[in-house]
Protein backbone atom coordinates (compact mmCIF):
# COMPACT_ATOMS: atom_id res chain seq x y z
CA UNK A 1 0.00 0.00 0.00
CA UNK A 2 1.32 3.51 -0.77
CA UNK A 3 1.05 6.03 1.33
CA UNK A 4 0.34 9.88 0.04
CA UNK A 5 2.75 12.57 0.55
CA UNK A 6 0.48 14.38 3.42
CA UNK A 7 1.74 17.83 2.35
CA UNK A 8 0.35 17.80 -1.40
CA UNK A 9 -2.62 15.11 -1.03
CA UNK A 10 -5.79 16.70 -1.87
CA UNK A 11 -4.59 20.33 -2.70
CA UNK A 12 -3.47 23.04 -5.44
CA UNK A 13 0.02 22.37 -7.21
CA UNK A 14 0.67 26.02 -8.54
CA UNK A 15 4.50 26.07 -7.75
CA UNK A 16 7.37 23.64 -7.59
CA UNK A 17 8.46 25.90 -4.16
CA UNK A 18 5.33 24.01 -2.43
CA UNK A 19 7.07 20.80 -2.43
CA UNK A 20 9.54 19.63 0.19
CA UNK A 21 12.83 17.54 -0.73
CA UNK A 22 11.29 14.69 1.02
CA UNK A 23 7.97 15.02 -1.77
CA UNK A 24 10.52 14.94 -4.40
CA UNK A 25 12.13 11.96 -3.20
CA UNK A 26 8.81 9.85 -2.49
CA UNK A 27 7.50 11.12 -6.00
CA UNK A 28 10.69 9.77 -7.79
CA UNK A 29 10.78 6.75 -5.52
CA UNK A 30 7.29 5.89 -6.40
CA UNK A 31 7.78 6.71 -9.90
CA UNK A 32 10.55 4.26 -10.11
CA UNK A 33 8.39 1.61 -8.72
CA UNK A 34 5.93 2.21 -11.13
CA UNK A 35 8.36 2.18 -14.29
CA UNK A 36 9.94 -0.83 -12.73
CA UNK A 37 6.91 -2.51 -12.41
CA UNK A 38 7.57 -3.32 -8.77
CA UNK A 39 4.19 -2.03 -7.52
CA UNK A 40 0.62 -1.37 -9.25
CA UNK A 41 -1.24 2.00 -8.65
CA UNK A 42 -4.81 2.31 -9.38
CA UNK A 43 -7.37 3.93 -7.27
CA UNK A 44 -10.03 1.40 -6.36
CA UNK A 45 -12.87 3.75 -6.70
CA UNK A 46 -13.62 5.34 -10.03
CA UNK A 47 -12.26 9.07 -10.08
CA UNK A 48 -11.88 11.18 -12.71
CA UNK A 49 -9.36 14.35 -13.55
CA UNK A 50 -10.52 16.79 -15.88
CA UNK A 51 -7.66 18.55 -18.35
CA UNK A 52 -8.11 22.37 -19.47
CA UNK A 53 -6.01 23.49 -21.94
CA UNK A 54 -6.22 27.35 -23.52
CA UNK A 55 -2.88 26.42 -25.06
CA UNK A 56 -1.19 23.92 -27.47
CA UNK A 57 0.31 20.86 -25.98
CA UNK A 58 1.37 17.39 -27.50
CA UNK A 59 3.68 16.11 -24.48
CA UNK A 60 2.07 17.38 -21.20
CA UNK A 61 -1.58 16.75 -22.38
CA UNK A 62 -0.88 13.35 -23.69
CA UNK A 63 1.50 12.02 -20.41
CA UNK A 64 -0.87 13.30 -18.42
CA UNK A 65 -3.91 11.76 -19.73
CA UNK A 66 -2.08 7.89 -20.47
CA UNK A 67 -0.83 8.83 -16.84
CA UNK A 68 -4.20 9.09 -15.58
CA UNK A 69 -5.81 6.33 -17.70
CA UNK A 70 -2.96 3.99 -16.48
CA UNK A 71 -3.70 4.34 -12.88
CA UNK A 72 -7.57 3.76 -13.33
CA UNK A 73 -9.07 7.58 -13.75
CA UNK A 74 -11.76 8.67 -16.06
CA UNK A 75 -10.69 11.53 -18.31
CA UNK A 76 -12.35 14.39 -19.37
CA UNK A 77 -10.43 16.88 -21.80
CA UNK A 78 -11.60 20.26 -22.99
CA UNK A 79 -8.92 22.01 -25.25
CA UNK A 80 -9.65 25.36 -27.51
CA UNK A 81 -12.33 26.29 -23.96
CA UNK A 82 -12.66 29.73 -25.66
CA UNK A 83 -14.08 28.12 -29.30
CA UNK A 84 -15.47 24.70 -28.00
CA UNK A 85 -16.89 25.18 -24.60
CA UNK A 86 -19.56 27.32 -23.34
CA UNK A 87 -16.45 30.04 -22.85
CA UNK A 88 -17.77 31.03 -26.47
CA UNK A 89 -20.62 32.71 -25.10
CA UNK A 90 -18.55 34.49 -22.34
CA UNK A 91 -18.51 31.78 -19.65
CA UNK A 92 -15.61 33.04 -17.24
CA UNK A 93 -12.86 30.71 -16.42
CA UNK A 94 -13.73 30.71 -12.72
CA UNK A 95 -16.94 29.06 -13.44
CA UNK A 96 -15.69 26.59 -16.27
CA UNK A 97 -13.11 25.91 -13.33
CA UNK A 98 -16.40 25.05 -10.85
CA UNK A 99 -18.46 23.85 -13.11
CA UNK A 100 -15.44 20.68 -13.71
CA UNK A 101 -14.65 20.80 -10.39
CA UNK A 102 -18.46 18.92 -10.08
CA UNK A 103 -17.16 16.46 -12.57
CA UNK A 104 -13.79 15.95 -11.79
CA UNK A 105 -11.98 14.73 -8.86
CA UNK A 106 -9.18 17.21 -10.43
CA UNK A 107 -8.09 19.88 -12.85
CA UNK A 108 -5.24 19.94 -15.19
CA UNK A 109 -4.64 23.42 -16.19
CA UNK A 110 -2.75 25.06 -19.19
CA UNK A 111 -3.18 28.79 -19.60
CA UNK A 112 -1.21 31.78 -21.02
CA UNK A 113 -1.81 33.79 -18.12
CA UNK A 114 -1.07 33.24 -14.98
CA UNK A 115 -2.62 36.62 -12.91
CA UNK A 116 -5.92 35.75 -14.44
CA UNK A 117 -5.45 32.16 -13.48
CA UNK A 118 -4.86 33.27 -9.70
CA UNK A 119 -8.01 35.30 -9.49
CA UNK A 120 -10.08 32.60 -11.08
CA UNK A 121 -9.05 29.61 -8.96
CA UNK A 122 -10.13 30.80 -5.28
CA UNK A 123 -13.34 28.69 -4.01
CA UNK A 124 -12.65 25.77 -6.60
CA UNK A 125 -13.24 22.58 -4.19
CA UNK A 126 -11.12 20.19 -6.17
CA UNK A 127 -7.22 20.23 -6.78
CA UNK A 128 -5.96 22.01 -9.53
CA UNK A 129 -2.17 21.45 -10.62
CA UNK A 130 -0.93 23.88 -13.20
CA UNK A 131 0.30 22.13 -16.34
CA UNK A 132 1.86 25.70 -17.55
CA UNK A 133 0.76 29.34 -16.43
CA UNK A 134 1.54 31.38 -19.01
CA UNK A 135 5.65 33.06 -17.81
CA UNK A 136 4.78 31.92 -14.56
CA UNK A 137 5.94 28.26 -13.45
CA UNK A 138 5.66 24.79 -15.06
CA UNK A 139 6.36 22.57 -11.99
CA UNK A 140 5.46 19.37 -13.57
CA UNK A 141 7.88 19.48 -16.02
CA UNK A 142 10.69 20.35 -13.67
CA UNK A 143 10.11 17.25 -11.78
CA UNK A 144 10.56 14.99 -14.62
CA UNK A 145 13.53 17.22 -16.20
CA UNK A 146 15.10 16.23 -12.19
CA UNK A 147 13.93 13.43 -12.31
CA UNK A 148 15.60 12.34 -16.04
CA UNK A 149 18.76 13.50 -14.54
CA UNK A 150 18.53 11.81 -11.30
CA UNK A 151 18.38 8.82 -13.00
CA UNK A 152 21.25 9.30 -15.29
CA UNK A 153 23.54 10.31 -12.86
CA UNK A 154 22.28 7.83 -10.14
CA UNK A 155 22.61 10.94 -7.34
CA UNK A 156 20.30 10.23 -5.10
CA UNK A 157 22.73 9.36 -1.94
CA UNK A 158 21.34 9.68 1.55
CA UNK A 159 18.46 12.05 0.50
CA UNK A 160 20.62 14.09 -1.18
CA UNK A 161 21.48 14.68 -5.15
CA UNK A 162 25.21 15.77 -6.08
CA UNK A 163 26.16 18.28 -7.59
CA UNK A 164 26.17 18.47 -11.58
CA UNK A 165 27.02 21.58 -13.80
CA UNK A 166 23.96 22.86 -15.73
CA UNK A 167 23.57 25.85 -18.01
CA UNK A 168 19.57 27.10 -19.39
CA UNK A 169 20.19 27.71 -23.19
CA UNK A 170 17.84 30.27 -24.68
CA UNK A 171 15.59 32.34 -23.28
CA UNK A 172 16.30 33.18 -19.79
CA UNK A 173 12.90 34.03 -19.04
CA UNK A 174 10.89 31.09 -19.56
CA UNK A 175 8.05 28.94 -17.23
CA UNK A 176 10.43 26.12 -17.85
CA UNK A 177 13.79 27.89 -16.72
CA UNK A 178 12.25 29.36 -13.95
CA UNK A 179 11.02 25.65 -12.27
CA UNK A 180 14.26 23.97 -13.61
CA UNK A 181 15.95 26.42 -12.28
CA UNK A 182 14.49 26.33 -8.98
CA UNK A 183 14.10 22.90 -8.77
CA UNK A 184 17.60 22.45 -9.30
CA UNK A 185 19.22 25.18 -7.22
CA UNK A 186 17.35 23.16 -4.19
CA UNK A 187 19.91 20.14 -4.89
CA UNK A 188 23.21 21.88 -5.17
CA UNK A 189 23.17 22.07 -9.25
CA UNK A 190 25.17 24.84 -10.25
CA UNK A 191 23.19 26.81 -12.51
CA UNK A 192 24.13 29.23 -15.33
CA UNK A 193 22.26 30.87 -18.06
CA UNK A 194 23.52 31.37 -21.59
CA UNK A 195 21.15 33.44 -23.82
CA UNK A 196 21.31 36.12 -26.31
CA UNK A 197 22.23 39.49 -25.81
CA UNK A 198 18.76 40.84 -26.92
CA UNK A 199 17.03 39.54 -24.26
CA UNK A 200 16.58 41.08 -20.80
CA UNK A 201 16.61 38.47 -17.69
CA UNK A 202 14.26 38.54 -15.26
CA UNK A 203 15.46 39.33 -11.46
CA UNK A 204 15.43 35.45 -10.57
CA UNK A 205 17.97 34.85 -13.32
CA UNK A 206 20.25 37.44 -11.34
CA UNK A 207 20.59 34.35 -8.84
CA UNK A 208 23.11 32.24 -10.99
CA UNK A 209 26.11 33.11 -13.29
CA UNK A 210 24.88 34.60 -16.29
CA UNK A 211 26.64 34.56 -20.08
CA UNK A 212 25.56 36.77 -22.74
CA UNK A 213 26.24 35.04 -26.44
CA UNK A 214 26.05 35.69 -29.87
CA UNK A 215 28.67 34.12 -31.70
CA UNK A 216 28.46 29.97 -32.33
CA UNK A 217 32.31 29.57 -31.61
CA UNK A 218 31.95 31.39 -28.32
CA UNK A 219 28.61 29.52 -27.37
CA UNK A 220 30.43 26.24 -27.96
CA UNK A 221 33.28 27.44 -26.18
CA UNK A 222 31.04 27.86 -22.95
CA UNK A 223 29.09 24.89 -23.41
CA UNK A 224 32.30 22.73 -22.93
CA UNK A 225 32.72 23.95 -19.10
CA UNK A 226 28.81 21.80 -18.14
CA UNK A 227 27.57 18.63 -17.70
CA UNK A 228 23.76 19.68 -19.40
CA UNK A 229 22.56 22.36 -21.54
CA UNK A 230 19.54 22.43 -20.67
CA UNK A 231 17.64 23.99 -23.71
CA UNK A 232 14.77 26.45 -23.09
CA UNK A 233 12.31 27.18 -25.70
CA UNK A 234 12.80 30.80 -27.67
CA UNK A 235 9.29 32.09 -26.72
CA UNK A 236 9.71 35.91 -28.31
CA UNK A 237 6.66 36.54 -26.61
CA UNK A 238 7.68 40.40 -26.15
CA UNK A 239 10.62 40.36 -28.37
CA UNK A 240 11.19 40.32 -32.15
CA UNK A 241 14.17 38.40 -33.36
CA UNK A 242 15.13 36.21 -35.69
CA UNK A 243 14.59 33.20 -34.38
CA UNK A 244 16.74 31.08 -37.14
CA UNK A 245 20.28 33.12 -36.76
CA UNK A 246 19.52 32.22 -33.53
CA UNK A 247 18.81 28.83 -33.44
CA UNK A 248 22.14 28.44 -35.91
CA UNK A 249 24.06 30.12 -33.11
CA UNK A 250 22.82 27.56 -30.29
CA UNK A 251 23.26 24.78 -32.44
CA UNK A 252 25.14 21.98 -31.29
CA UNK A 253 25.92 19.33 -33.54
CA UNK A 254 26.41 15.45 -32.55
CA UNK A 255 29.93 15.16 -33.33
CA UNK A 256 30.18 17.83 -30.81
CA UNK A 257 28.29 16.18 -27.69
CA UNK A 258 29.99 12.90 -28.59
CA UNK A 259 33.76 14.67 -28.23
CA UNK A 260 32.80 16.96 -25.18
CA UNK A 261 30.76 13.91 -23.57
CA UNK A 262 28.15 16.57 -22.86
CA UNK A 263 24.42 16.00 -22.36
CA UNK A 264 21.83 17.57 -23.94
CA UNK A 265 17.82 18.20 -22.55
CA UNK A 266 14.77 20.24 -23.85
CA UNK A 267 11.62 19.75 -22.38
CA UNK A 268 10.06 20.16 -26.12
CA UNK A 269 9.07 21.10 -28.49
CA UNK A 270 12.23 21.23 -30.59
CA UNK A 271 12.73 23.95 -33.82
CA UNK A 272 14.01 22.92 -36.76
CA UNK A 273 18.07 23.41 -36.05
CA UNK A 274 17.80 23.88 -32.70
CA UNK A 275 19.37 20.36 -31.43
CA UNK A 276 20.68 17.48 -33.94
CA UNK A 277 18.58 15.01 -34.41
CA UNK A 278 21.48 12.46 -34.87
CA UNK A 279 21.90 12.78 -31.39
CA UNK A 280 17.91 11.50 -30.68
CA UNK A 281 19.40 7.51 -30.17
CA UNK A 282 22.39 8.34 -28.28
CA UNK A 283 23.11 8.52 -24.90
CA UNK A 284 24.00 12.35 -25.48
CA UNK A 285 20.25 13.28 -25.94
CA UNK A 286 17.71 12.92 -23.10
CA UNK A 287 14.71 15.16 -24.34
CA UNK A 288 12.98 11.86 -25.12
CA UNK A 289 13.83 9.73 -21.92
CA UNK A 290 12.25 12.83 -20.05
CA UNK A 291 9.26 12.32 -22.48
CA UNK A 292 9.34 8.67 -21.73
CA UNK A 293 9.65 9.28 -17.60
CA UNK A 294 6.81 11.74 -17.54
CA UNK A 295 4.07 9.28 -17.66
CA UNK A 296 5.70 7.41 -14.48
CA UNK A 297 6.30 11.09 -12.79
CA UNK A 298 3.06 11.99 -13.67
CA UNK A 299 1.28 8.81 -12.45
CA UNK A 300 3.04 8.98 -9.22
CA UNK A 301 1.83 12.51 -9.07
CA UNK A 302 -1.64 12.16 -9.21
CA UNK A 303 -1.14 9.25 -7.02
CA UNK A 304 -0.46 11.97 -4.70
CA UNK A 305 -2.64 14.47 -5.20
CA UNK A 306 -5.92 12.48 -5.65
CA UNK A 307 -7.89 11.83 -2.31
Amino acid sequence: MISPIKSIFNKNLTSISQLSNNDIFSIFELAKKIKDRKVQVNFENKKSIGLLFFQPSTRTRMSFEIAAKNIGLNTLLETNPEINSAMAKQETLHDILKTMSYYNDAIILRHPNENEVFDNIKNINVPIINAGWGNYEHPTQSLIDLYTFNNLFEQKKNNKIVKKDIAIVGDPNTRTSKSISELCSRFDFNISFIYPSIFKPEKFVNNFKKYKCDDSNEFKKISKKFDILYYSNFTGTEIDFDRNKIYDTYFLDYSFLNDNKIYVYSPLPRRPNEIDVKSDNTPHNLSFIGVKNSVFLRMALLKNIIV
